[in-house]
């Protein structure tokens, strides 16, 4: 009998190694990884391109009910809500206010599962389009984050920022106080935008429930608040640029800005990300 067998690798010793970029990084924000993310991108390209195909055949349905139901049953707008008094009727409309939870929870699902997605092709983990789907296993708690985190938003930019806004139009004594909350509508953008990265991601990828994902997304960001602000803002840039192309490139500058999220997220949690093994090479272990 052999005293000596040869153990068995474990199974991700033969994951494949990710192509481009390190394999993993320590926590922080890397603008190289959009470049690797492109890289990633090509490797893939008919995934992607599905992904975003579909993603978009789901979504822009219920943005045109939503602009239809805002508007009081016409895709135009309506000139008599455009004032303050209309445009808060509008907000606070049961039936609009209703088709925007729906519509923001689906898109909101599908973003937290097309960033997974990129979390798992940077693993080198092959993909699908059903992997976008993902997050709606557990769509009850990414809705529920998607809406705290949509109150937050609320809070910064639809009181701060507008009613400021109002206030400095209006002038008068009005000027300083409406000055003040912009301001601080604008700080609070820069953090959630920072530090709340991540919230709907670990609400789909980890068992824990809205507020503690929204926990966990900014205790991990809090270092790189600004920072990862700055790096929304320019992945925001690219994914315009990809849509002043003609519209099409948004299929590739889409799928770039989540595959740069996902590898962000798995620098930040390393060992609860996407139940997947980071790739071990078999020599090593």
């Amino acid at each position: 009998m052999n005293q000596n067998p040869i153990p068995e690798p474990p199974q991700f010793a033969n994951y494949p190694r990710a192509s481009f970029g390190p394999a993993s990084r320590p926590p922080g924000i890397y603008f190289e990884t959009i470049s690797e993310a492109w890289q990633i991108f090509t490797q893939d390209t008919g995934t992607w391109v599905l992904s975003v195909l579909v993603a978009g055949l789901l979504s822009v349905p219920l943005l045109a009910l939503n602009v239809y139901v805002s508007n009081g049953g016409s895709f135009m707008p309506q000139t008599a809500t455009t004032t303050a008094p209309g445009y808060m009727l509008k907000i606070f409309n049961p039936l609009h206010f209703a088709v925007s939870l729906i519509a923001g929870a689906v898109q909101t699902t599908l973003y937290a599962g097309t960033v997974r997605m990129g979390a798992l092709a940077a693993r080198g983990v092959t993909i699908g389009v059903g992997d976008m789907f993902y997050g709606f296993r557990r769509v009850g708690f990414v809705f529920g984050t998607a809406f705290l985190l949509s109150l937050l938003n609320t809070f910064a930019w639809s009181v701060c920022v507008w009613v400021g806004t109002y206030m400095m139009i209006a002038g008068g004594s009005n000027l300083l106080p409406g000055g003040a909350m912009v301001l601080v509508g604008l700080a609070a953008g820069i953090l959630i935008a920072g530090s709340l990265t991540f919230a709907v991601v670990i609400s789909v990828d980890q068992p824990v429930n809205p507020f503690e994902a929204i926990k966990r997304s900014f205790t991990a960001l809090k270092p790189f608040i600004f920072l990862m602000a700055v790096f929304q803002f320019v992945l925001g840039i690219v994914m315009m640029l990809g849509g002043c192309a003609c519209g099409i490139g948004i299929f590739a500058s889409f799928p770039v800005a989540t595959i740069a999220l996902g590898m962000h997220y798995n620098y930040f949690f390393p060992t609860e990300t996407v139940n997947a093994p980071i790739y071990i090479p078999a020599d090593a272990v």
